[in-house]
């Protein structure tokens, strides 16, 4: 799914939640929801009676979690906090706040054009954010003191990142129309049957969440056809051993002025081994949700079966831990890049590349798959790496030129 069907999707289900919450007999307040190509942007007004709804709130969950409130319901926090709460805002101006959020979906660590116009202060906790999780920008003006105007804050990274749309969806209309202020003790037979209800339908919304979202089901319920961790766990230890390997002997050739042919057929050996690593590891089967794009066609097929995706990866490349990157083309994405008339492929494998001299490199490899709009597939192996902002420089290095899977 495009991130433009998916920002649309969200908006259908804000639009909805919107004009549910509007069609009551006292409609709380209204929101506006406008859906860009990649983002989508939500606003909304607030008195000083929604804030001290927020705060009670928050209050509330955070004295439910200490453990001396372990047996206090919720309900009976929100009265005890009631009358001090009002008091705190009893000298804040009562006018209409602004509250707004933005949201994107992260396929990518490389910033998004329209998060760059917007800030660059959430550059570095956008990098932070897991891929394929919805990310959301929040600011607002908070209560002012009488005589003060309000001011908008900065942008900010809200520290939940959400999956499905509809998750998402119901997060911030919540957010929106958060619960009312508490009038009078209720009887408890009526909140037990309140909460009966709640429960029930929870249950009815989750079975329908399951049902209709195949990522999220494949997420909480396992399949057998999901890759094997601990196999992927060994594959990529075996690669990591072999690739020292691999290149203490290419030092030793470099080194010594004699050509050692006991070395030579070592070294053949050996990449032929790693070879077949990658290729176990290209069979791996892929989730959808791992496969989402940013926007371009995959140069080479893609074969489907069901929610599973088999890419054709012409290269795998590894961050290697001395900030530099190594390049192993892989024979099937090869052939199948040759049948299609690509011709730029550089067909050896390059090891201990800086950035220039790795996007040297791939640039007419890029370039070509860019005149016929589409891009290809490459594995990605992150070892662990010793700095962040060399290894966040490579990684974008990769993705400037190739669709990315890391297994």
């Amino acid at each position: 799914m495009s991130i433009q069907c998916r920002i649309t999707a969200l908006k259908a289900g804000l639009d909805l939640g919107i004009r549910r919450h509007t069609a009551l007999p006292k409609p709380d307040r209204a929101a506006y929801v406008s859906a860009e190509e990649d983002f989508l942007a939500l606003s909304w007004q607030g008195d000083l009676d929604y804030w001290r709804r927020i705060d009670l709130d928050h209050r509330v969950e955070e004295q439910s979690k200490t453990p001396g409130n372990s047996k206090v319901s919720k309900e009976n926090l929100r009265r005890l906090n009631l009358g001090p709460m009002l008091e705190r805002y009893a000298e804040k101006r009562k006018l209409l706040y602004i509250f707004e959020r933005i949201v994107f979906f992260k396929t990518s660590h490389l910033i998004p054009k329209s998060l760059e116009k917007l800030t660059s202060e959430c550059d570095d906790a956008y990098r932070e954010a897991p891929l394929h999780r919805y990310i959301v920008l929040e600011r607002c003006q908070k209560p002012a003191d009488k005589g003060v105007d309000p001011v908008l804050g900065c942008w900010q990274v809200q520290p939940i990142f959400h999956l499905g749309d509809a998750e998402l969806a119901a997060a911030l209309l919540a957010e929106i129309y958060p619960k009312p202020l508490p009038k009078s003790r209720k009887c408890w037979l009526k909140w037990l049957w309140i909460i009966c209800i709640a429960v029930l339908v929870s249950a009815m919304a989750a079975a329908t969440v399951l049902l209709t979202a195949p990522e999220l089901r494949d997420w909480i319920l396992p399949r057998p056809d999901h890759i094997d961790r601990s196999e992927l766990e060994s594959l990529r230890e075996q690669l990591a051993a072999m690739g020292e390997t691999d290149q203490a002997l290419r030092d030793q050739l470099a080194a010594n002025s004699l050509v050692d042919a006991v070395t030579e057929l070592h070294l053949g050996e050996l990449d032929r081994e790693i070879a077949e690593l990658w290729a176990r590891m290209a069979a791996l089967p892929v989730s959808g949700t791992q496969m989402d794009r940013i926007g371009e066609a995959a140069c080479l097929p893609v074969r489907r079966e069901g929610d599973r995706v088999f890419p054709t990866f012409l290269y795998a490349i590894t961050l290697d831990r001395e900030a530099t990157l190594s390049l192993r083309p892989l024979a099937d994405g090869l052939d199948a890049a040759r049948l299609r008339g690509f011709t730029d492929l550089p067909d050896q494998p390059a090891f201990q590349l800086g950035i220039p001299a790795f996007e040297s490199l791939v640039r007419p490899v890029s370039a070509q798959a860019q005149a016929r709009s589409c891009r290809h597939f490459v594995l990605l192996i992150e070892n662990d790496p010793q700095d962040a902002q060399r290894y966040i420089a490579r990684r974008e290095a990769v993705e400037r030129h190739f669709y990315v899977f890391r297994p």
